[in-house]
């Protein structure tokens, strides 16, 4: 299984993402640039001093995956309220568990299923879906959790098949991400420098903290595990930003929210078992 720690640190790191966002007050396609960018600066002199950096195109795929996703998601939440964007998004675990048995013959045991679908089920209850109506906003969501899938699909396989060190796959990765959002950022209109040291501060910590310890970290116990079991900690992140929340932006958050997602992630450790 997944050692309690590496669950533990890329729970809390992916579901600070939000928290961060909005405490940047920048768009969330530049917020989407800055974050990737950043994190492929950061292993970029790593990387060159190892000599392990190539852009393949399984590097290319990946990337534009991600930026897609980030960027799709992001549409998303203009369009729809955040809490359904993000139950929809978070699904991606879900189609990770038909890649894996596709292209890894991975079968997922009945312990797995269990843990997912009891996951699915305590998430729609902590979220309190309902009226939920299928418009554009939903279709674009839905599209960012399939592209998250592939992403971490093709992840799993540089990990796993080809051998590649998680920096060696992260770095061509993330910066074709940054590519992806600054095209869209550019498209937009949106300003990409003109922000203050606080904003700046913020870009800094998305890609410490979501991006690496998030992941990058996931990324790198995909040479072990399979994709859907290493993915399945996102279930988890609409509770963990809502957690985040109440405890840095005084958000509120019911008892029995609070239960639900201690609940969920329990069912979590069913999967990664």
């Amino acid at each position: 299984m997944l050692d309690v720690p590496g669950f533990l640190t890329i729970w809390v790191s992916i579901s600070s993402a939000s928290v961060i966002v909005v405490l940047s007050n920048a768009p969330a396609e530049v917020c989407a640039f800055w974050r990737t960018f950043l994190t492929s600066m950061i292993f970029a002199p790593i990387t060159l001093a190892r000599r392990k950096i190539a852009f393949k195109l399984h590097h290319a795929l990946s990337g534009v995956f991600l930026g897609l996703h980030f960027v799709f998601w992001m549409q998303s939440l203009f369009l729809l309220p955040v809490y359904q964007s993000t139950l929809i998004v978070v699904t991606y675990p879900v189609f990770n568990v038909l890649l894996d048995y596709l292209f890894f013959d991975e079968k997922p045991g009945l312990r797995k299923m269990l843990g997912f679908s009891t996951a699915l089920i305590l998430l729609w209850l902590f979220l309190q879906v309902n009226n939920l109506m299928f418009n554009y906003g939903v279709l674009l969501a839905f599209a960012a959790a399939l592209f998250a899938a592939g992403y971490f699909e093709i992840g799993r396989y540089a990990r796993s098949r080809l051998g590649e060190s998680t920096l060696s796959y992260a770095t061509p990765t993330y910066l074709t991400a940054s590519a992806v959002a600054l095209t869209y950022s550019i498209l937009n209109g949106s300003d990409i420098f003109s922000y203050t040291l606080e904003t700046y501060t913020a870009f800094i910590l998305m890609a410490i903290i979501p991006m690496i310890g998030g992941h990058t970290l996931m990324n790198y116990y995909m040479k072990k595990y399979p994709a859907s079991t290493v993915t399945s900690i996102a279930l988890g992140e609409p509770f963990g930003a809502g957690l985040l929340g109440m405890l840095l932006l005084s958000q509120p958050l019911a008892p029995l929210s609070l239960f639900i997602g201690f609940l969920i992630i329990s069912s979590i450790f069913l999967i990664i078992y």
